[in-house]
């Protein structure tokens, strides 16, 4: 189900008219976003610590490109 919804998404964004990509943009982060934040039906807001490991990791923690 959520690999057609990003299917979905995804295709949206190849037909898109230009001019829309920057909103698409949003639209997509917003929605990787909410991905990680939930992690697997566990909220950041009563689960905390599981998205501030997320955020260290992601961030402090990153890996040299």
């Amino acid at each position: 189900m959520v690999e057609h919804a990003w299917r979905r998404i995804n295709r949206a964004c190849m037909e898109m008219d230009r001019a829309l990509l920057p909103a698409a943009q949003l639209v997509v982060n917003l929605t990787k976003t909410l991905e990680v934040i939930y992690l697997g039906g566990r909220d950041a807001y009563t689960f905390a610590r599981d998205l501030k490991d997320l955020v260290i990791s992601l961030f402090l923690k990153a890996p040299a490109i």
